[in-house]
């Protein structure tokens, strides 16, 4: 703004706006001065309907007469706005105070959400009230500080600060806090320029709590107690309370329950409770009965091997570490997987997947699981390792089966696909499985490092073995591949030849078929005269001309010129130029 809109009025030094001067007092006549300068004013515009009111200086001449005096009426209207703020709380020896409330955080409660504290009602320490002083000092020098007004009033000093440019600072907030008052800011900076009078300031100042603001309020320890109990008492402080006791307990619970499987797995892999573990899950009559209770084709095919050869395929009785994740008898669990998925599959290249194998056991044939040796663990052999037996169980069971050749692996990790149509108990590598079953026959089955002491005697073996396979495999591929392109450039050159040789016995047809029109046209045209100056045509409306040279009677397309019947043909013609 570059107009002055507040001035000091003569007469009683108060402030007053633009607004407030009579329109018969225009001029020197409204006995104003500037109230940064102390300058005279002169009112203006005061009946212009077009142009806003304002005040002016006299002159540009400062008070010697000397030179040119500017004021800055920016400066001037903060200066007017600030010093009528302060005028009317004198005057009045009263003022609305806001609110005063405490934050969760001020209560102590900093550890709530965000999400929590924004839905919060806050807590009303003091709701705004009317103070009354008894007395009122303006700018009271206060040690190392100087409020803009001090209120005395029976509950002790109130200090305020007039916000029209400069507001209060944390530098000044340290120095109330240490002097003990309680401070409050009126901000007025949004009003400056809208020329407010003296009665709405007042209203705003005496009856409003827009615009103001505690920069300190002296709280004691019983206000914060307070403020405390009436957010804990909140539901959803009460709520979140709960929440963060139970999340606490289950957090205790996931690290008890994580010592206490840590701890079982390293004392069912000590070598002395593996064996007693293994040999507990161990049961003939439960393997039996579990057979006889499966009336399955696979498991009566099974049923009469047992009968024939008194006993059962080594490779449903092949020992793993971790196996007791199963709790039965690994003859049961590991003859549902080989007669579910490879024996029970009727299908080649029937695709089997790790993660199903699993959830079949347990859900589908109710093995037991022990569900404390169902997640990722530290190894209790291997330090810096871990095991997670319910995927490495299985995979290791299928390892075996495919080693001895009833399956084969698929692009793709942990899977595995069916490799014959026909129901076999005999595995298809039977060296291999020989050599498997030996090492067994003569090897401590109750070991908890028996999948290591077979990796170390026979896992080069395996390996090798696997890679033959995978060779001959990709080599049988490649042969396919070969005989499928071979077979396809047969095909397609036959297709070729065939296309061709109708080509050529369409073309003959054809030839034959103009050499018979053509015959018939002849016959039908030989016996006319064509000395006439006549055309001739036959029944296909083709015509016919006879050489002049050689009398014969030809198509038109066999001469090389005519005229009506008579022309020369090509023969003749090229019999002339020879001679020629």
């Amino acid at each position: 703004m570059s107009e002055i809109i507040y001035g000091v009025r003569k007469t009683d030094g108060k402030v007053i706006s633009i607004e407030e001067v009579s329109e018969d007092m225009p001029g020197l006549s409204c006995m104003c001065v500037c109230a940064y300068c102390g300058r005279d004013l002169q009112a203006c515009s005061l009946k212009s309907v077009k142009v806003s009111r304002y005040f002016r200086h006299q002159n540009t001449t400062n008070s010697n007469g000397e030179g040119t005096f500017i004021c800055n009426p920016i400066i001037a209207n903060e200066t007017a706005l600030h010093k009528m703020a302060k005028q009317i709380i004198a005057e009045e020896k009263k003022i609305l105070v806001p609110s005063k409330t405490v934050s969760c955080a001020d209560a102590g409660l900093s550890d709530l959400p965000d999400s929590i504290v924004r839905d919060l009602k806050p807590f009303i320490l003091r709701d705004k009230r009317e103070v009354t002083a008894q007395l009122v000092e303006t700018e009271k020098y206060l040690g190392n500080f100087t409020p803009d007004v001090v209120m005395t009033t029976n509950r002790g000093e109130l200090l305020i600060e007039i916000f029209v440019r400069h507001k209060v600072d944390e530098i000044k907030i340290t120095k109330v806090r240490e002097y003990g008052a309680a401070m409050m800011e009126i901000n007025l900076s949004n009003i400056v320029e809208d020329a407010i009078t003296n009665a709405d300031l007042r209203n705003l100042i005496l009856c409003s709590e827009k615009n103001k603001s505690w920069k300190y309020y002296p709280v004691t320890e019983k206000d914060l107690l307070l403020a405390k109990n009436y957010y804990e008492n909140i539901d959803m402080v009460k709520e979140c309370r709960a929440k963060v006791i139970r999340e606490k307990a289950r957090g205790e619970n996931l690290l008890s329950n994580k010592k206490r499987r840590d701890n079982k797995i390293k004392y069912l892999f000590e070598p002395s409770n593996y064996r007693s573990e293994v040999l507990r899950l161990r049961s003939d009559v439960s393997f039996l009965n579990y057979c006889s209770e499966n009336k399955q084709p696979s498991w009566f095919d099974f049923e009469k091997f047992y009968e024939e050869n008194q006993s059962i395929p080594f490779f449903i009785d092949i020992p793993i570490s971790g196996e007791m994740i199963f709790q039965c008898d690994r003859r049961i669990w590991q003859s549902v997987l080989f007669n579910r998925y490879v024996y029970g599959r009727k299908e080649k290249n029937a695709k089997i997947n790790l993660e199903k194998l699993f959830d079949d056991l347990k859900n589908d044939h109710q093995i037991k699981i022990d569900y404390d040796l169902t997640y990722k663990l530290p190894h209790p052999i291997l330090p810096d390792q871990t095991i997670w037996l319910r995927k490495e169980v299985v995979k290791r069971y299928m390892y075996y089966l495919e080693v001895i050749g009833f399956i084969s692996s698929q692009d793709q990790d942990n899977c595995w696909s069916t490799v014959s149509m026909r129901r076999e108990i005999q595995p298809p590598y039977r060296e291999t499985a020989d050599v498997l079953k030996r090492f067994l026959q003569n090897i401590d089955q109750y070991s908890p490092n028996i999948d290591r002491l077979i990796d170390e005697e026979l896992g080069e073996y395996f390996d090798r073995e696997l890679q033959s396979r995978e060779e001959e495999k990709c080599l049988a591929e490649y042969r396919r591949q070969q005989n499928e392109i071979a077979e396809r450039l047969r095909k397609d050159q036959e297709i070729k030849n065939r296309i061709e040789k109708e080509k050529i016995e369409k073309e003959k047809r054809k030839n034959a078929e103009l050499q018979r029109i053509y015959d018939l046209g002849f016959r039908e045209v030989s016996p006319l005269n064509f000395n006439e100056s006549i055309n001739r045509f036959d029944k296909y409306n083709n015509r016919w001309v006879k050489c002049k040279i050689c009398m014969a009677i030809k198509r038109e397309y066999e001469m090389i010129e005519y005229n009506f019947g008579m022309g020369t043909c090509r023969s003749c013609q090229l019999k002339k130029e020879s001679i020629q």
